[in-house]
């Protein structure tokens, strides 16, 4: 076997470099973000790049955010807690099957959700019935007719 090139060696050793370089500094980031940071201050250090990019830019949204969506976010996040490590298993892998679908069909997911939302509660009441009564066969097929509509 013949040995590595030095320009190869380089280029490898700049390669594991690169996550290195490219950690964000505490003190880069702005002082709205690292007060919204600060519990996370004593760990900023040990996030790998990636992680620190995305409380950043989580940091840059809660910023954005109102006071009334600051608190669905924390009202979120305390369900989140509450689930059990197998709940938030099942809950991560559902989200990783939607953001797999094709852009139409999550728009039409997103659009039937929203149609959902707008019904009045006893609507929502007798549809969650209706599902929850419904046999798995029924259930199948119910789920095959939507698919042929989506396809129309």
């Amino acid at each position: 076997m013949s040995p590595i090139p030095s320009r190869h060696l380089w280029l490898l050793w700049l390669c594991l470099q690169a996550p290195l370089a490219c950690a964000l500094d505490w003190q880069q980031l702005s002082k709205e973000e690292q007060k919204v940071l600060a519990p996370l201050s004593n760990q900023w250090n040990g996030f790998d790049a990636d992680r620190q990019s995305q409380l950043q830019t989580g940091a840059q949204r809660w910023l954005k955010m109102t006071p009334e969506q600051h608190q669905q976010a924390q009202q979120r996040y305390q369900q989140w807690q509450q689930l059990s490590p197998e709940q938030r298993q099942g809950l991560k892998q559902k989200m990783q099957q939607y953001r797999a679908l094709p852009r139409e069909e999550r728009q039409q997911l997103r659009q039937t959700y929203q149609q959902y939302r707008n019904l009045a509660p006893d609507q929502k009441q007798q549809l969650r019935e209706r599902f929850k009564n419904m046999t798995p066969q029924q259930k199948q097929q119910l789920k095959q007719r939507m698919q042929q509509a989506k396809r129309r």
